[in-house]
Order: structure tokens, then sequence, then C-alpha cells
């Protein structure tokens, strides 16, 4: 009889033993696949901000050069028309001057609106984009550590849907979420996912 419990507290520890190499090593590949995850998404939006800004410089250089152009345009062809009149006529010159310097104005600052208008559509989109980019952020749980797909899958069927939900979570919620996913309370333990969570979000 005493052969036979030595023999299960031997086996026992065996399984225990084989059973945290098994943890160690999923948890390991939980690990890998994570930082692989998180560095392309850290790629991605690095990329994202790369077009924004490239776009932005192109459109301002848009605006930039077509009022440069055609002020070009318009000073030779005073010129031109200024020589021609004083030719003929001082006072008729004095006058078409006038008239153009006036209407060059107006056009002048009819294309700086245009100019303000366009920047201030871009400064929008931009804004919205990184709105957009921070809701996504803030439901994406797996920014945390030791949270894959699978999980971040479980906590959303279990109404977890952002980082704040996380952060916010007393013991009586981790001890209940513990009973609907496995193991939940120990990862939330051993990755620290309540102070995690509180400085993401």
């Amino acid at each position: 009889m005493f052969e036979l419990k030595k023999l299960q507290k031997k086996v026992n520890k065996k399984i225990k033993k084989q059973y945290h190499a098994l943890e160690e090593r999923f948890l390991g590949i939980e690990d890998t696949l994570y930082t692989s995850l998180e560095d392309r998404l850290a790629s991605l939006e690095e990329k994202f901000d790369r077009v924004v800004d490239l776009l932005e410089k192109q459109a301002a250089a848009t605006a930039e050069s077509k009022p440069e152009k055609s002020e070009k345009k318009k000073v030779k062809k005073q010129k031109e028309d200024s020589s021609a009149e004083s030719i003929t006529n001082k006072s008729d010159k004095s006058e078409t001057l006038n008239k153009e310097t006036k209407g060059g104005g107006e056009k002048t600052s009819s294309k700086k609106a245009g100019k303000k208008n366009t920047a201030g559509r871009i400064s929008k989109q931009k804004t919205s984009v990184a709105k957009r980019i921070e809701k996504a952020a803030a439901r994406d749980l797996t920014q945390l550590r030791g949270i894959g797909e699978k999980m971040s899958e479980q906590l959303h069927a279990n109404d977890i849907h952002t980082l704040a939900q996380i952060a916010g979570m007393t013991s009586k919620d981790v001890a209940a979420m513990d009973k609907k996913i496995s193991s939940f309370s120990a990862r939330y333990e051993r990755y620290d996912w309540g102070n995690e969570a509180k400085k993401l979000v």
C-alpha cells in the first residue's frame, strides 16, 4: 500500500513537470507571435504616417506652385501691356495698370483662401484618421503582452472590448472571468494586465 502511494506521488510530480514544461513552451510561442504582430503593427503605423505626411506635402506644394506660376504670367503680361501703352498714351497706361493691379489682388486673395481651405481639409482628414487609429488601438487587446488573437476573441466574446475595461477589472471580475476563460487569472497576474492596460489608456 505504501509503495502504491509513493508511486502515485512520483507519477503526479512527473505529470506536473510535463504540464509546466508544456505551459512554458506555449507561453514562449505566444510571446514570439505577439512580438512579431506588435512589430508588424508598428511598421504599418509608421508607413501610414509617412503616406499621410507625403500627401500633405504634395498638396501644399501643388497649392503653392499654382499661384507662383499665375503671378509670373501676370507680371509678364503687365510689363508687355505697360510697354505698349506707354508708347501711345501715358494716361491710358496708368488706368490699365490700376485695373490690372486691382484684378490681380482679388485673384491672389482668392487663391490664398483656396490654399487655406486645402490645408484645412488636409488637417481635418489627418485628425479624423488619427482618431480612427486611436479608437482601433483602444479596442486592440493584443497590445497587452500575453494576449494573442485567440485570447482577444475570447475576451470580446465575454464583453471585454477595450483596454479600459481590463484596466478597471477588480479581483472579483478577474475571478469571474477565470471561470469563463481557462487560466485567465494566472495570466492576468503573470503579465500584470491591469497596470499595463492603465499605461496604454
